[in-house]
């Protein structure tokens, strides 16, 4: 017989998705697992949060009975077997069950977004041959797809807090200009969230007198980016910080916003400009490496050979020895040029400085860099090297997608040590660098970040720095500072001060953060160029016609691809055709059908 199973295991298979059992027997007939993504959390289909799970799922069941006050009544109904219609129900879980059509939808919008096809390819007959997908047509793919994104945007609408950071860049394709633009906040647990909100081109303007005025300039931008919080109930009062290139144009579009808050909201609130830091180290790499003309005349020969055994005369020669190619740098990206200079060494060590390449001609090999003698330039490479190696790996941090690791206190950690080796970038890397827009408020961030990595009660800022962040204070929570607060405000009268000493004897064991988490402050905008990069993917030259909002179609469903599925994209194929006539469908849950359906609809992993 097998072993009944305890209220915890229950209400796990009630509120979480389940797989089938790992190892199917006899034993395990008709048990189910909790199903668990990479990063080992159990998702809530009842409110569509992701949770950490353990051995005993002790996390999981502290999730039912915090967050769902009707867990009691609904363990009750399981038990008596009128979850769903009858006492079996116990023993036969069943699913919400999903049409062919859907599944078959969702296949084809899945293949397309994830694998960057075109949408036509439903119309090609090799695709349409070698899939086992059922056949449809570019203008009915096209239809639910549209409608899949009208329904991912209503549910980022109903998730998206009151409050949250955006991160924004621009990115031109011909004569089109796109602007990307992430949402950011923190969940109640501590994850940080990042949601693509839009990827589409700025409106030309219409009248005569707007087109003289329209260049992208900060007005531009701004009536962009509030055209996009509208579409989600929200304007420039619900933007906590702004992540962005460390432009001119960037700074006075965040004044602009704080000037649209006072005067609109009555909001006394300057929004801060968090530059990118991935942009600081570049300009400050430039300006090392412009301050030294030893340097600048090496690297400039190194990228003449470079462009030298790119040639189609000397490229064949080259790869008879190595099969390493020679790479050139771009100006606008520093690391270009440290792995030009990579290259470089290793190519010489391959070739031996170049004399196992038989037939370069002597303009080529006087291009080779002297390796002997009173002037050696090679070992000036290999000096120089040295010196990047140290960025690049700061650089490679920068881009990392662990959103938990690139935190503001650790850059700025790694910042000051570069500037202790280096401490004439201190107009690029400090932290009230020439490039830093709001130096008070990062260096409070900075501060309540270690605070909260220490495990402090308290943070100790100064006045302006208090201020810059007294937005994230808690509300019921005074801050720990009052340095900005004159001596009568700071005289305490008798009952607070007895309320304190009760605290202090009473709870003194329970210590709370005066601050709420800062982790979602984003220092680079590494994500937006990452959209960009992928944008570029799609754009390939023959579809260059391709319009922009098909464009902004693909990249928001591929980016924010974990909010819609199966059951999205048959909710999306139901509202597209309201005429066809909705069978009921049998539940996992004890959600009412009507609430399910709102579930399934409306799901969202934030």
């Amino acid at each position: 017989m097998s072993k009944i199973e305890s209220d915890c295991q229950i209400l796990c298979k009630l509120y979480f998705k389940t797989v089938p059992h790992p190892k199917p027997s006899k034993a395990s007939q008709g048990k189910v697992s909790i199903f668990n993504n990479e990063a080992g959390e159990a998702h809530c289909i009842a409110c569509d949060e992701a949770v950490k799970d353990n051995s005993g799922h002790g996390n999981l069941e502290r999730h039912i009975q915090v967050n769902h006050k009707e867990w009691r009544q609904t363990l009750e109904d399981y038990k008596r077997g009128s979850c769903i219609g009858g006492g079996m129900d116990r023993f036969v879980q069943v699913r919400k069950i999903v049409s062919d059509k859907a599944k078959g939808i969702f296949g084809w919008i899945e293949w397309i977004v994830m694998a960057d096809l075109p949408i036509t390819i439903v119309d090609n007959p090799y695709y349409r041959k070698r899939s086992n997908l059922p056949q449809t047509s570019y203008k009915t793919i096209t239809k639910y797809m549209e409608k899949l994104l009208e329904i991912v945007q209503r549910n980022i609408k109903r998730y998206l807090p009151p409050t949250f950071g955006i991160i924004f860049d621009g990115w031109t394709c011909d004569s089109e200009h796109y602007i990307g633009v992430f949402a950011t906040w923190c969940r109640e647990d501590g994850s940080v969230v990042k949601r693509l909100l839009s990827c589409g081109v700025q409106d030309l303007p219409e009248t005569e007198e707007a087109k003289q005025t329209f260049g992208f300039a900060a007005e531009d931008i701004g009536d962009y980016l509030f055209d996009v919080l509208a579409v989600y109930n929200r304007d420039f009062s619900s933007v906590e910080f702004a992540s962005g290139d460390n432009a001119y144009v960037n700074g006075r579009l965040i004044k602009l916003m704080s000037n649209w808050i006072l005067e609109k909201k009555r909001i006394i609130r300057n929004i801060p400009l968090v530059g990118c830091s991935a942009h600081r180290l570049h300009l400050a790499v430039q300006a090392l490496l412009s301050e030294e003309e030893d340097w600048n005349h090496v690297i400039q020969k190194v990228h003449s050979l470079m462009v030298d055994l790119r040639s189609i005369k000397n490229r064949p020669k080259l790869a008879v020895v190595t099969a390493l190619a020679p790479l050139i740098r771009q100006d606008t990206r520093w690391n270009s040029t440290y792995a030009m200079l990579e290259r470089y060494i290793r190519l010489c060590i391959e070739t031996d400085h170049f004399k196992k390449c038989v037939g370069f001609s002597v303009k080529t090999m006087n291009l080779v860099l002297t390796y002997s003698g009173r002037d050696n330039e090679y070992d000036t490479i290999c000096l120089i090297k040295r010196t990047l190696d140290k960025f690049n790996e700061v650089s490679k941090f920068l881009q990392s997608e662990d959103v938990t690791k690139v935190t503001m206190s650790k850059t700025r950690f790694y910042f000051n040590e570069l500037l202790k080796i280096h401490p004439e970038l201190e107009n690029y890397l400090g932290e009230e660098g020439d490039n830093v827009s709001d130096p008070y408020f990062e260096k409070a961030v900075v501060k309540i970040q270690n605070a909260l990595i220490q495990g402090l009660d308290k943070v100790k800022l100064d006045a302006q720095e208090a201020r810059a962040v007294k937005f994230y204070l808690k509300d019921d929570v005074a801050a720990s500072d009052d340095s900005d607060k004159s001596d009568d405000e700071n005289e305490k009268s008798f009952i607070k001060e007895a309320d304190a000493q009760y605290d202090a004897k009473v709870k003194k064991n329970k210590k709370e953060f005066p601050y709420r988490s800062t982790m979602h402050i984003c220092v680079t905008s590494v994500i937006v160029e990452r959209l960009f990069s992928r944008c570029g993917i799609i754009m390939r030259p023959h579809r260059r016609l391709m319009d922009p909002s098909t464009m902004e179609m693909l990249v928001m469903l591929r980016f924010n691809r974990d909010i819609w599925d199966e059951f999205i994209v048959d909710a999306a194929i139901k509202e597209a055709e309201p005429v066809r006539a909705q069978t009921p469908s049998n539940l996992t849950t004890p959600i009412s059908a009507s609430s399910s359906a709102q579930v399934h609809a409306d799901t969202d992993s934030d």
